[in-house]
């Protein structure tokens, strides 16, 4: 896995944060993704579509991908800026948005780290 910072976003349902991050961890998890920690950086909005912006080093093109076939609108990296996917269209998501600091931060273990689980009440 190369060590870059990589930036992306998952719709968010009206969950709470813990809940959206258990649904990309899990997901991650099952594509056998090594992710050893996700950051979950902050809430924005597109339209009336909500977002969960996240943090974690390397690739998540497949994660993306799963979660959108699995009826989530996501937000990622694609070329030089970052794409939004929502309900079968696409249209371009502002770089300042998508890289912008974080007041507030939260890093949970991704499926890559030992006792993952634990964090959403697994064994």
């Amino acid at each position: 896995m190369d060590s870059k910072n990589t930036f992306f976003a998952v719709e968010t349902r009206d969950e709470p944060d813990k809940v959206v991050t258990e649904v990309v961890v899990r997901t991650a998890h099952a594509l056998a993704l090594k992710i050893s920690k996700i950051e979950v950086l902050n809430r924005f909005s597109l339209g009336s579509t909500k977002f969960l912006r996240f943090r974690t080093q390397g690739s998540v093109n497949k994660l993306l991908d799963r979660l959108f076939e699995d009826g989530r609108c996501v937000v990622g990296a694609e070329g030089t800026g970052f794409v939004a996917r929502v309900k079968g269209r696409k249209g371009v998501v502002s770089p300042t948005l998508m890289l912008a600091t974080a007041v507030n931060s939260i890093v949970y273990r991704g499926p890559g780290a030992p006792f993952w689980e634990r964090q959403f009440g697994g064994k």
